[in-house]
């Protein structure tokens, strides 16, 4: 994928070799950087410093250090990394959708949507950008546009387990748990080791008045996920005066 620079064919081969295998191992790493975000980023940095990439690459090194940097929960370091690459290249849906989520995890909810706005805009059929700015609509109280949304992911991805989950959540939102049950039922049956979907249903029955299904899913919950504090807050009022 690397394309490398041939100006360097005037050096000697002593000394060029060398220098390529350090940048094509410093592109390895750059690549993996969300998998080792520390080697990640030291990696892309060298990159970006080194005065060798073009354009696109450069871009790239930017992308990657910028996921290392939402790996690390460093959010405004890696929208910095983000815009970016986004100034090298404006058309890249997913630098957008991903510097919508560092906006999203900082509450900047109306930034997260115009980046969610543009992703979509240059990936129209790409269900996981709806879904975030789905969530990023439910953040904001705005059900209805969030439940939308959820319908284009789903509509676009049948099988999108999280969009049902999440729709499920709107719907619970707005006090209609039945309706947010049959997303939640329909998550499970696409994903059925999905926990917080059964923490999310649990709540549900709950909410409805029923205590044993409700019981029933706060333990499946904890089954899947024993540090789901919800379920375990649920499981213990539910069953206190057993």
């Amino acid at each position: 994928m690397r394309r490398w620079d041939v100006l360097g064919l005037a050096l000697t081969l002593a000394s060029a070799a060398p220098a390529l295998a350090d940048e094509a191992a410093d592109w390895r790493r750059c690549e993996r950087a969300s998998a080792d975000p520390p080697a990640g980023i030291a990696a892309c940095t060298r990159l970006i410093e080194g005065g060798r990439q073009t354009a696109a690459d450069l871009a790239l090194a930017y992308y990657n250090r910028g996921n290392a940097h939402t790996v690390l929960n460093q959010y405004a370091r890696a929208i910095e990394d983000y815009g970016r690459a986004l100034e090298l290249s404006p058309s890249d849906a997913q630098a957008h959708g991903n510097r919508g989520l560092a906006f999203y995890a900082l509450r900047k909810y109306a930034l997260a949507i115009e980046d969610f706005d543009r992703a979509i805009a240059l990936e129209p059929k790409d269900p996981n950008f709806y879904n975030l700015r789905g969530a990023t609509y439910r953040a904001l109280g705005k059900f209805e546009e969030a439940i939308l949304d959820y319908d284009r992911a789903i509509a676009l991805r049948p099988d999108f387990a999280q969009a049902y989950n999440n729709r499920g959540n709107a719907y619970a939102m707005q006090g209609d748990n039945a309706r947010a049950i049959e997303d939640y039922d329909k998550a499970l049956s696409l994903a059925p080791n999905y926990a917080s979907a059964y923490q999310n249903r649990a709540a549900a029955h709950e909410s409805l008045g029923n205590k044993a299904a409700a019981i029933r899913d706060y333990r499946a919950a904890l089954r899947l996920d024993a540090s789901l504090e919800e379920s375990r807050k649920g499981l213990a009022r539910l069953t206190a005066s057993r």
